[in-house]
């Protein structure tokens, strides 16, 4: 079992193929913190192909040649659902959605478009074929009223921002460098507050919405912010992540003091020797100059002697 975390990323596995067992294996031995993978499959085996041959000549049984993705699926943490997935053209519009969904499910559910973008969901009636049991959907708001607390706040450019992964590869690919806050906000900042007609200029139901998603809304952040590992990264809300960063910063800029401290009492200690060895007493040398002048003077006057000693003997 692995502890829980926040869900900050769905990867969804479709099919079990080698591939996509080995991610469940790797999961299983190191599980990426905010992050759940989903396995979809039709089958609960799965063979491993370098074994069919042996397995076909009788060397192997089936267990032996065969993986249980369900098991795998648990022992990653991983959630499995034995079904299929189906490939949907949104070019189309809402109607080629809608023409393509009937033709996937041949009658087992009918979908239909009662009113506006409304789209209906229904089992086969007394066909009793399928059931809905339920339904789930993730809604990017695009416009700053009539939507409910949420809001575009930023913008991929000139886009609204929404985190699909369509044929030219996921929208957060390269986000960082296109990121910007929604010009329709700059103009006209009142939309931080009224989020639908009617709504009183002092209502804080908005603002305590922006708030709540900047102080709980739990991420993941970068590991080249200093903050956590590539395998482990930094998982809290903002407001965590700028104590851990006050503190991180804290922390190196004292230890930076005390190096500093330590290094100018070094560089201290290094000036006094080189001072006692190379320094100079002004006065000791004044006394050392006197005594030797004073020994010049007494040898000169012995030489004058011995002199005038030798020139007394040369005339006798």
């Amino acid at each position: 079992m692995h502890a829980a975390s926040p869900v900050l990323r769905d990867i969804v596995l479709v099919g079990g193929g080698h591939s996509h067992v080995v991610v469940l294996r790797m999961f299983t031995m190191r599980p990426l913190p905010g992050v759940r993978l989903t396995l979809i499959c039709t089958d609960t085996d799965t063979p491993y192909s370098g074994m069919l041959p042996g397995y076909i000549a009788g060397h192997y049984s089936f267990d032996e040649v065969h993986i249980d993705l369900r098991r795998l699926a648990e022992s990653a943490g991983a959630r499995y659902y034995r079904d299929e997935v189906i490939g949907i053209d949104f070019s189309g519009g809402l109607a080629g959605m809608i023409s393509q969904l009937n033709a996937k499910f041949g009658g087992r559910m009918q979908f239909s478009n009662p009113a506006g973008m409304t789209l209906r969901v229904l089992d086969d009636g007394a066909g009793n074929l399928a059931n809905v049991n339920a339904l789930s959907m993730t809604r990017t708001a695009t416009a700053l009223s009539g939507g409910g607390l949420a809001l575009p706040f930023f913008t991929d450019g000139n886009t609204t921002y929404s985190g699909a992964i369509t044929a030219g590869g996921p929208q957060s690919l390269g986000f960082a460098g296109r990121i910007a806050v929604n010009p329709a906000l700059v103009g006209d900042p009142s939309k931080l507050v009224l989020y639908n007609s009617g709504i009183a200029a002092g209502d804080a139901s908005r603002p305590n919405y922006i708030y709540d998603r900047l102080v709980n809304g739990a991420q993941s952040f970068s590991s080249a912010t200093g903050l956590g590992t590539a395998a482990t990264p930094f998982i809290g809300g903002v407001p965590s992540f700028l104590r851990q960063v006050l503190s991180r910063q804290g922390s190196t800029a004292d230890n930076a003091m005390r190096l500093a401290e330590g290094q100018a009492v070094v560089v201290s200690n290094l000036k006094q020797r080189v001072s006692d060895q190379s320094g100079v007493n002004v006065d000791q040398e004044m006394a050392n100059l006197v005594a030797l002048q004073t020994a010049y003077g007494a040898s000169a006057r012995v030489m004058s002697v011995i002199k005038d000693m030798l020139d007394m003997l040369m005339r006798m």
